[in-house]
């Protein structure tokens, strides 16, 4: 996959939102944990790593988690190589890799999905992607049999 990569942040995502949920159902017990001891590993994107200290609870987790998908349904930007949606295809891209200068879109069904599925895209990207794995819309750049009913080529699932 590219450096910046859309299933690995999708991924992130879903467990961010998750652990925001844990937190508030803890909350909502009344359970406490003491995270003295607790910490998290911290990466930026040069790749320096570290840790810090675990202080997050529902609201701050649910913040970041809603940062992250922001971030996900934002279009694709040549010059920061930042967002992850691209308006010429209509679909979520793979993502963006600097060794090769280039973004990945080779129609990824299973990851448009995917998103659906964890609620990442709005209303109008949700629509959009659906139009184009039903074939109600043609992406003229997907030369590998990817096009219309030809989605469904096996059948029993999309390419």
């Amino acid at each position: 996959m590219p450096e910046y990569d859309f299933q690995s942040n999708v991924y992130f995502y879903k467990a961010v939102a998750d652990m925001a949920y844990l937190e508030g159902v803890l909350t909502d017990k009344g359970i406490t944990v003491d995270t003295a001891a607790a910490t998290v590993k911290t990466a930026t994107r040069n790749r320096t790593t570290g840790t810090s200290a675990y202080n997050y609870d529902s609201a701050a987790l649910t913040e970041i988690a809603e940062k992250v998908q922001e971030a996900l349904q934002a279009t694709t930007n040549d010059s920061d190589h930042t967002g992850f949606w691209s308006e010429k295809t209509g679909r979520f891209v793979a993502g963006y890799s600097e060794k090769e200068g280039k973004w990945y879109d080779y129609g990824y069904v299973m990851w448009n999905l995917e998103a659906i599925y964890y609620g990442i895209p709005t209303e109008e990207q949700t629509k959009e992607i659906m139009d184009w794995i039903s074939g109600r819309r043609i992406v003229e750049e997907d030369v590998y049999g990817s096009q219309g009913e030809d989605i469904y080529f096996f059948e029993f699932a999309p390419r």
